[in-house]
């Protein structure tokens, strides 16, 4: 269960970015952070994330504050939340292969469990006929697809997207949408989605749209659980 509560965030040049905002989601479903550009949802997924602190107020994963954690509670919460932003950051020089398998290796996991799981992802995102291509090398959409499939290689618990299909053509939204809709089943993740424009997922259907406005929560998440969640979707810091 992520659990954020009277969360503020200012910057000098955009105070009340944040203002008192609250709201929980579910493990194993899709939530939409949706707004205008320069909402705030970009800092939200970071606060989310840990990597920025909120002025005030709190965010509890499975009834831990993230922001009170130590060093190294908070660098193994991390390594299960994965995140992906608007550009895809790849290794152009190296093979898709490569660039899927690199988390993994720098966790020192290596062999067959490294080999099974990058097929996997290469399978689920349609990359294995592009296995060994150079990154890039490769169009948008795919290119979006290894980064997605680059943070899920290490199996984390939460998967924050920022602006995911963005920029790219309809065929190749619409084919990562699916992608990213059949996530919290298929990966038993939690996925949460920031985008200026919903349209996409909600037609497709999620469990929850949270759009912000002038700092505030003009719409929320459902409150309905999933009716059956795994042990090991909860996150353990």
């Amino acid at each position: 269960m992520i659990e954020v509560k009277n969360l503020h965030k200012s910057f000098p040049e955009k105070p009340g970015l944040i203002d008192c905002i609250s709201f929980h989601i579910y493990p194993c479903t899709l939530t939409v952070f949706t707004g205008k550009s320069g909402s705030g949802k970009t800092t939200l997924l970071k606060m989310i994330r840990g990597e920025i602190a909120p002025d005030k107020g709190r965010i509890k994963i499975n009834n831990k504050d993230i922001n009170r954690l130590r060093k190294k509670s908070i660098r193994i919460f991390r390594q299960k939340t994965g995140i992906v932003y608007q550009e895809p950051k790849l290794l152009n020089d190296r093979s898709v292969v490569e660039n899927i398998a690199l988390p993994l290796r720098i966790a020192g996991i290596h062999g067959t469990v490294l080999r099974n799981r990058v097929e996997k992802m290469l399978e689920l995102f349609s990359l294995t006929p592009f296995a060994f291509t150079f990154a890039g090398k490769m169009s948008g959409g795919e290119r979006q697809k290894i980064s997605i499939a680059r943070a899920l290689v290490s199996s984390p618990q939460i998967l924050l997207l920022d602006e995911p299909v963005s920029g790219l053509d309809p065929d190749s939204q619409e084919e990562l949408g699916t992608l990213i809709h059949s996530l919290p089943t298929e990966e038993n993740i939690t996925v949460i989605v920031a985008t200026h424009n919903s349209a996409l997922l909600e037609n497709l259907g999620v469990h929850g749209i949270l759009t912000l406005k002038n700092g505030k929560i003009i719409s929320k998440p459902q409150t309905n659980p999933v009716q059956s969640v795994s042990k090991d979707s909860e996150i353990i810091i």
